[in-house]
């Protein structure tokens, strides 16, 4: 085979492989909608509102609740702290007999030292909160209260 040969298929199979990856990248884009920077910018995939529930607690001197941040603590991790709040309300929204005891001891450990709890569902839109003028612009509905 000569040189010449061999250089136009070289030239056709570089072609051919550029127009290849250009169709892997169009039907990536069409068949998986994460593939994109809007993972990064919206990584919840949407402009919508979101509902997340919150532990507020009140101590006897204060008349006010106070809203708790979510972090982490020596048995809890952050993403741990969320899932149990959330299971644990869920299942007292459906049972509240067997579950409402439970609920409240997870609010005990999670935040001590309070002597009235309140569950509150909070909606939000995630772009609301951005700028510090917004960042406690939520509506907050109480949902289970101990």
């Amino acid at each position: 085979m000569s040189i010449v040969k061999r250089l136009l298929y070289a030239k056709i199979v570089f072609i051919i492989s550029i127009v290849l990856s250009f169709l892997s990248i169009i039907s990536v884009k069409i068949t998986h909608p994460f593939f994109s920077w809007k993972l990064y910018s919206q990584p919840l995939g949407t402009h919508g509102y979101f509902e997340e529930y919150r532990i507020y607690s009140k101590m006897k001197e204060n008349d006010v609740f106070h809203r708790n941040s979510v972090r982490d603590i020596p048995t809890f991790t952050t993403d741990e702290y969320v899932y149990a709040i959330n299971y644990f309300v869920n299942q007292t929204l459906t049972n509240p007999n067997e579950y409402k005891w439970r609920l409240q001891v997870l609010c005990k450990h999670l935040v001590p030292n309070a002597d009235e709890y309140k569950i509150v569902l909070e909606t939000y839109c995630p772009s609301d909160l951005y700028s510090k003028s917004n960042q406690n612009k939520y509506d907050t509905t109480t949902v289970v209260s101990f």
